[in-house]
């Protein structure tokens, strides 16, 4: 199972593009600013990464070259 924890504005077409690779959204949060979800993303990539233990692991073509994607 291959997971991406990322932001992104509701005017984009960025989830599409993942689902259409066959990633499926799991949860989505709304939040009131860019920086406040920006925040919630560094805190769950560092659960992620330090208690789960799970390592960065997507490539380029995962993220159609998108290098701040998680």
């Amino acid at each position: 199972m291959r997971g991406v924890v990322g932001i992104t504005a509701t005017t984009s077409d960025r989830v599409a593009r993942f689902e259409k690779r066959g990633f499926t959204v799991v949860r989505s949060l709304d939040f009131q600013t860019g920086q406040h979800a920006w925040n919630v993303e560094r805190e769950v990539l560092g659960h992620v990464r330090t208690r789960l233990g799970l390592r960065h692991a997507l490539t380029d073509a995962d993220t159609q070259g998108n290098r701040r994607l998680d």
